[in-house]
Protein backbone atom coordinates (compact mmCIF):
# COMPACT_ATOMS: atom_id res chain seq x y z
CA UNK A 1 0.00 0.00 0.00
CA UNK A 2 1.07 3.64 -0.73
CA UNK A 3 0.56 4.45 2.62
CA UNK A 4 3.48 2.44 4.26
CA UNK A 5 5.62 3.41 1.11
CA UNK A 6 5.38 7.03 2.53
CA UNK A 7 6.41 6.42 5.84
CA UNK A 8 9.17 4.53 4.58
CA UNK A 9 9.86 7.45 2.21
CA UNK A 10 9.65 10.06 5.06
CA UNK A 11 11.62 8.34 7.18
CA UNK A 12 14.34 7.67 4.91
CA UNK A 13 14.05 11.70 4.96
CA UNK A 14 13.91 12.08 8.42
CA UNK A 15 16.92 10.35 8.74
CA UNK A 16 19.11 12.25 5.74
CA UNK A 17 18.15 15.66 7.40
CA UNK A 18 19.53 14.22 10.81
CA UNK A 19 22.55 13.10 9.25
CA UNK A 20 22.77 16.81 7.61
CA UNK A 21 21.82 18.21 11.03
CA UNK A 22 24.47 17.00 12.86
CA UNK A 23 27.11 17.73 10.73
CA UNK A 24 25.99 21.34 10.98
CA UNK A 25 25.82 21.38 14.98
CA UNK A 26 29.73 19.12 14.93
CA UNK A 27 31.30 22.26 15.44
CA UNK A 28 28.88 23.23 18.59
CA UNK A 29 29.04 22.73 22.04
CA UNK A 30 25.07 21.23 21.51
CA UNK A 31 23.60 18.31 20.37
CA UNK A 32 19.99 17.85 18.45
CA UNK A 33 18.24 17.37 21.53
CA UNK A 34 19.56 19.99 23.60
CA UNK A 35 18.88 22.41 19.85
CA UNK A 36 15.45 21.48 19.98
CA UNK A 37 14.93 23.23 23.63
CA UNK A 38 16.71 26.31 22.40
CA UNK A 39 14.15 26.91 19.51
CA UNK A 40 11.55 26.68 22.13
CA UNK A 41 13.34 28.56 24.10
CA UNK A 42 13.83 31.40 21.50
CA UNK A 43 10.29 30.75 20.86
CA UNK A 44 8.63 30.84 24.28
CA UNK A 45 11.45 33.02 26.16
CA UNK A 46 10.97 31.42 29.32
CA UNK A 47 8.95 27.91 30.05
CA UNK A 48 8.59 25.25 32.93
CA UNK A 49 10.64 22.17 32.08
CA UNK A 50 7.16 20.30 32.15
CA UNK A 51 6.23 22.80 29.34
CA UNK A 52 9.33 22.64 27.61
CA UNK A 53 9.13 18.70 27.57
CA UNK A 54 5.77 18.69 26.17
CA UNK A 55 6.51 21.46 23.37
CA UNK A 56 9.85 19.05 22.42
CA UNK A 57 8.07 15.59 22.69
CA UNK A 58 10.56 14.43 24.58
CA UNK A 59 10.17 12.78 28.46
CA UNK A 60 10.47 14.77 31.33
CA UNK A 61 13.94 12.87 32.51
CA UNK A 62 15.72 13.67 29.24
CA UNK A 63 14.62 17.22 28.61
CA UNK A 64 15.64 17.77 32.70
CA UNK A 65 19.04 16.00 31.64
CA UNK A 66 19.64 18.29 28.37
CA UNK A 67 18.70 21.25 30.59
CA UNK A 68 21.45 20.77 32.93
CA UNK A 69 24.11 19.73 29.92
CA UNK A 70 23.06 23.61 28.26
CA UNK A 71 22.97 24.80 32.00
CA UNK A 72 26.70 23.64 32.52
CA UNK A 73 27.67 25.28 28.92
CA UNK A 74 26.22 29.04 30.20
CA UNK A 75 23.78 28.49 27.48
CA UNK A 76 20.16 28.17 29.56
CA UNK A 77 19.64 29.57 32.68
CA UNK A 78 17.38 27.52 35.56
CA UNK A 79 15.44 28.96 38.38
CA UNK A 80 13.50 28.31 40.93
CA UNK A 81 9.81 29.96 40.14
CA UNK A 82 8.82 32.12 43.38
CA UNK A 83 5.59 31.41 43.28
CA UNK A 84 5.77 27.76 43.23
CA UNK A 85 9.05 26.10 44.76
CA UNK A 86 8.08 23.00 42.83
CA UNK A 87 8.40 24.76 39.50
CA UNK A 88 11.35 26.36 37.79
CA UNK A 89 11.72 28.65 34.98
CA UNK A 90 14.35 27.96 32.09
CA UNK A 91 15.29 30.59 29.81
CA UNK A 92 17.98 31.19 27.09
CA UNK A 93 21.18 33.19 28.40
CA UNK A 94 22.96 36.03 26.66
CA UNK A 95 25.31 33.73 25.62
CA UNK A 96 22.45 30.92 24.64
CA UNK A 97 20.84 33.69 22.47
CA UNK A 98 23.82 34.41 20.87
CA UNK A 99 24.13 30.80 19.64
CA UNK A 100 20.74 30.76 18.61
CA UNK A 101 21.27 34.08 16.38
CA UNK A 102 24.31 31.86 14.48
CA UNK A 103 22.44 28.78 14.43
CA UNK A 104 19.55 30.61 12.82
CA UNK A 105 21.84 32.21 9.93
CA UNK A 106 22.52 28.14 8.98
CA UNK A 107 19.09 26.60 9.81
CA UNK A 108 17.87 29.53 7.45
CA UNK A 109 20.61 28.37 4.67
CA UNK A 110 19.67 25.25 5.20
CA UNK A 111 16.22 25.60 4.55
CA UNK A 112 16.90 27.18 1.66
CA UNK A 113 18.86 24.87 0.56
CA UNK A 114 16.98 21.59 0.96
CA UNK A 115 13.64 22.72 -0.62
CA UNK A 116 14.89 25.02 -3.31
CA UNK A 117 13.19 22.59 -5.93
CA UNK A 118 9.98 23.66 -4.78
CA UNK A 119 7.98 26.10 -6.03
CA UNK A 120 6.19 28.57 -3.35
CA UNK A 121 2.96 26.88 -4.06
CA UNK A 122 4.37 22.84 -3.70
CA UNK A 123 5.56 24.70 -0.98
CA UNK A 124 2.34 25.69 0.41
CA UNK A 125 0.76 22.35 0.17
CA UNK A 126 3.69 20.55 1.19
CA UNK A 127 3.53 22.23 5.07
CA UNK A 128 -1.04 21.76 4.59
CA UNK A 129 0.46 18.01 4.16
CA UNK A 130 3.10 17.91 7.13
CA UNK A 131 0.09 19.84 9.55
CA UNK A 132 -2.64 17.63 8.38
CA UNK A 133 -0.41 14.21 9.27
CA UNK A 134 0.97 16.09 12.86
CA UNK A 135 -2.76 16.62 13.28
CA UNK A 136 -3.86 12.83 12.91
CA UNK A 137 -0.20 11.92 15.05
CA UNK A 138 -1.77 13.88 17.96
CA UNK A 139 -4.95 11.98 17.94
CA UNK A 140 -2.96 8.74 17.43
CA UNK A 141 -1.08 10.14 20.76
CA UNK A 142 -4.06 11.27 22.51
CA UNK A 143 -2.63 14.77 22.76
CA UNK A 144 -3.63 17.91 22.26
CA UNK A 145 -2.01 20.01 19.22
CA UNK A 146 0.44 22.30 20.57
CA UNK A 147 -0.17 25.91 20.72
CA UNK A 148 1.32 29.21 21.02
CA UNK A 149 0.68 29.53 25.37
CA UNK A 150 -1.03 32.94 26.20
CA UNK A 151 1.78 34.11 28.38
CA UNK A 152 5.86 32.65 28.24
CA UNK A 153 4.74 31.12 31.85
CA UNK A 154 3.29 27.89 31.07
CA UNK A 155 2.23 24.42 31.40
CA UNK A 156 0.59 22.37 29.14
CA UNK A 157 -2.24 20.53 31.21
CA UNK A 158 -4.28 19.87 28.57
CA UNK A 159 -5.12 15.61 28.32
Amino acid sequence: MRRAEVLDSWGVLRRKLLLIANQILAEYPINMQQLVLMRELKKYKILTLLALAKLSYTDPASTSRSVDALKKLGLISKKIDREDARKCRIELTEKGEALMSELAVKYKSFADSSFKTLSDQEMSLFLELLNKVGLRLDEILKTPPQEAPKNALFSISKT
